[in-house]
C-alpha cells in the first residue's frame, strides 16, 4: 500500500480536524501573520469556513490576533512540537550525540524527519561563531531544496516518490535551487546511489549541507542526519572525504538509540502497567 494514499474518504476521517491542522501550518517565517484571506488561501478553505476556524483557535489560544486584524501564532503551538519530542524522548536521548558530532567538526548538527513536501527539525546542536546557521527545532524547510529533505525522499518507493513529484511545487530558494522535475530525479537518483546528499547554495547562497539517513531495525529510513558549514569557510577542503565518516558514525548511533526508543514506546503501549 502506498504510504501517500489519499484516507479523506475513510469514515472515520474528520475533515474540519484536517482543516484547523491547515490553517495552523499556514503560517510560517516568511508569512508570520496572516489576515483571514491568506488563511484561506494558504490552507485551502473558504474564507468563512477560515474565519471560524481562526477564531476558534483564538479561543483555544494558539492564535491571536493584531489591531491589523491580522492573526499570528502565540508560543502556546510550541507544545505541540513538545509533545512530539517528549513522547519519543527524541531530544534528550540525542543531543549527546549531535552536540560530540558538532564538537568534533565544528560545525552544526540536525536531525530531520519528512513531513509532506517540508522537512521539520527534531533536534540540533549548533556549532557557534561564523559558522553557526540560525535554525531552531520545529522549523520547516522545503524538502526538495535540503539535503536532509533529499536523503528523506530518496528513501521513498518509486511509486510514492512520483506521486510526491507531482504534487510538489518546485519554486527557486536562490538561483542554484533546482526546480525542474527531470534534474530533480536525477538528483535523488544520486542519492540513492551514493547513500549520502550534498547541497550547496540551493536553500541559501553560501550554506553547504552534508546529510545521510538513519534507518530503523527493519532498514527503512526514519530520519535525516545533517551537518551545515558554510562555502567560504570550507573551500579548499573537500567535506565528504573529510566529514561523511563521522556523520555516518553519528548517524548509526542515533539509529540505535532511535531504534531503542521505538521499542520502549511501543512495550509502553502494550504494558501500560496497573491503572
Amino acid at each position: 500500500m502506498s504510504m501517500l494514499i489519499d484516507l479523506r474518504n475513510e469514515r472515520w476521517f474528520i475533515s474540519s480536524l484536517e482543516r484547523g491542522l491547515n490553517v495552523i501550518n499556514a503560517f510560517s517565517s516568511a508569512k508570520p501573520a496572516l489576515a483571514v484571506s491568506e488563511i484561506a488561501k494558504l490552507s485551502g478553505t473558504s474564507r468563512a469556513s477560515a474565519r471560524r476556524i481562526a477564531m476558534t483557535l483564538e479561543a483555544l489560544g494558539y492564535l491571536a490576533r493584531s489591531d491589523g486584524n491580522q492573526y499570528f501564532l502565540t508560543p502556546k503551538t510550541l507544545a505541540l512540537g513538545t509533545a512530539y519530542l517528549s513522547s519519543h524522548g527524541v531530544g534528550d536521548a540525542l543531543q549527546p550525540i549531535l552536540r560530540r558530532l558538532r564538537d568534533l567538526s565544528g560545525r552544526s548538527s540536525s536531525i530531520s524527519v519528512l513531513d509532506g513536501e517540508e522537512i521539520i527539525y527534531v533536534a540540533r546542536a549548533s556549532a557557534s561563531g561564523p559558522l553557526r546557521v540560525h535554525i531552531n527545532v520545529g522549523q520547516r524547510l522545503p524538502a526538495y531544496a535540503t539535503a536532509m529533505g533529499r536523503v528523506l525522499l530518496a528513501a521513498l518507493s518509486d511509486q510514492d516518490f512520483e506521486v510526491w513529484l507531482r504534487a510538489a511545487r518546485l519554486e527557486p530558494v536562490t538561483e542554484a535551487t533546482i526546480t525542474e522535475p527531470s534534474k530533480f530525479r536525477a538528483a535523488i537518483e544520486t542519492v540513492r546511489a551514493d547513500g549520502y546528499c550534498v547541497v550547496e547554495g540551493e536553500l541559501g547562497p553560501g550554506i553547504k549541507v552534508l546529510a545521510v539517513p538513519i534507518v530503523s531495525a527493519q532498514g527503512t529510513t526514519v530520519a535525516a542526519l545533517n551537518l551545515t558549514t558554510q562555502s567560504a569557510f570550507d573551500r579548499e577542503r573537500d567535506v565528504v572525504a573529510e566529514f561523511l565518516p563521522e556523520v555516518r558514525r553519528a548517524a548509526a548511533e542515533i539509529s540505535g538509540v532511535w531504534n531503542h526508543l521505538q521499542v520502549r514506546n511501543m512495550r509502553d503501549m502494550l504494558d501500560p502497567g496497573p491503572d
